[in-house]
């Protein structure tokens, strides 16, 4: 007689995250570390500051290459740092990722019966307002797995316990907002976010020096500069491309010359 065997089913693994409250990441410092500007010892060596002034046209005024080649540097300085190294489709898929799991949590919400809403609002209002341990006026009804839970978790934020200062049911109204915000500003970041084929985050870079470039020369030169690839500021700036360590052709920049032209006449204006 042979004797039977069962086939155990897939062990499932304990969720790490269980009865933990979540760190959460320092957004201000991601926010801000690549925003942080450091003029000393400057952007690049004062040689090549010097060499970018004196390729500037002899006709040009004297008194406003200096502040105009320093002005084009500073721009240049924000934007590669604060360049954008992850690349769009990966930036939008991210983004994206956010406003549907802020949908499913809506979704969520919206499908509690009135039962569950009622128990959900009684504690939330708890968990909201006292501090661990749990409050004697809750405490007897609450599990033992509840009361880990708040030892391990603590104190709710502010935001919190102002959303639960209302009637009943404003609570978790106030939080279907919160969420609900979050997924409208997900869908317009996204909606903001146009990758294209083939293109780097290294174009977007080049075309952000040029256009700033341009506008600081029409600023203190009251004039457009040159747009065309074989005219003295496309070549200039493809050397200070090279200065700034992020090289780009002088084609490349009379193509974000010609787009920053036709930015400032929105009719298509352009005049030859």
């Amino acid at each position: 007689m042979t004797k039977k065997t069962t086939k155990a089913g897939p062990q499932k693994e304990p969720d790490p995250y269980a009865l933990r409250r979540l760190v959460k990441p320092d957004f201000v410092h991601v926010c801000m570390e690549n925003q942080t500007l450091y003029r000393v010892p400057g952007v690049i060596p004062a040689a090549d500051r010097l060499a970018l002034i004196n390729a500037l046209p002899k006709r040009l005024s004297e008194d406003m290459k200096a502040p105009f080649v320093d002005a084009v540097l500073l721009d240049a300085e924000g934007t590669i740092k604060t360049r954008f190294d992850q690349r769009a489709q990966s930036i939008k898929a991210e983004v994206n990722e956010v406003a549907t799991q802020a949908r499913k949590l809506l979704i969520a919400m919206a499908r509690m019966q009135p039962d569950a809403l009622s128990i959900f609002e009684a504690f939330a209002l708890e968990v909201a307002y006292y501090s661990r341990p749990p409050s004697q006026a809750f405490a007897p009804r609450q599990t033992e797995e509840a009361v880990a839970i708040r030892q391990k978790i603590g104190q709710t934020t502010d935001l919190t316990k102002t959303a639960f200062d209302g009637p009943s049911g404003s609570g978790i109204s106030k939080l279907w907002d919160v969420v609900q915000d979050v997924e409208t500003m997900a869908h317009v970041t996204a909606a903001n976010i146009a990758p294209q084929r083939g293109k780097r985050p290294g174009d977007f870079l080049s075309k952000a020096i040029t256009h700033d470039a341009a506008r600081q020369y029409k600023l203190r030169f009251s004039t457009f500069p040159p747009l065309t690839e074989s005219g003295w500021f496309a070549v200039w700036l493809s050397d200070l491309g090279g200065k700034l360590g992020h090289p780009f052709s002088a084609k490349q920049a009379a193509t974000a010359l010609a787009q920053w032209r036709a930015y400032q006449d929105p009719a298509g204006k352009v005049p030859g």
